[in-house]
């Protein structure tokens, strides 16, 4: 008997909370690995478009690009508030790939969520809390903020249903 596939969500877009006219995106339809992910004003476009996949049976998701196929990973490996999250090849070896998803929800903005790291504990964020195009993807220690927290949105492109 076949096994049955690890769940998945349809494609859709990573909003950061506090900047809620951009969207998580990879620059210039970039397909290598090791490109940083940034911030832009949302368009509704394939390097915009993100699903979570869940690789193995675990708590543990990776989150892919629709354009690249690529999955959000932290450079290198660091284990250092800061670093830069890139795409990179998808795999269950290497676990600064590997997310784990809480789901939040206030009166304020409805349902959100934050993306721990794994590999270290840190979560996904804007660099600064900048709302400006280009400003990078990196890891830093959880606190309660809107910077790092992220909206999905349905879109052309799908919907996330976590």
């Amino acid at each position: 008997m076949a096994q049955a596939a690890p769940p998945s969500t349809p494609y859709g877009i990573l909003q950061p909370l506090h900047a809620t006219s951009k969207c998580l995106d990879d620059p210039g339809y970039a397909t290598a690995n090791n490109v940083v992910i940034d911030q832009w004003t949302c368009v509704i476009q394939t390097n915009e478009g993100w699903r979570v996949e869940q690789p193995v049976a675990f708590r543990e998701v990776w989150i892919r690009n629709q354009y690249s196929g690529k999955c959000l990973t932290v450079l290198n490996g660091s284990k250092s508030a800061g670093a830069y999250v890139v795409q990179y090849t998808c795999t269950a070896v290497n676990d600064n790939g590997l997310w784990y998803v809480t789901k939040w929800t206030n009166s304020t903005y409805g349902t959100y969520y934050d993306f721990e790291n794994v590999h270290c504990g840190l979560v996904l964020n804007i660099a600064g809390a900048s709302t400006a195009n280009g400003a990078k993807l990196i890891q830093w220690p959880w606190f309660p903020t809107a910077r790092n927290n992220f909206f999905y949105f349905p879109t052309d492109l799908g919907a996330f249903a976590i």
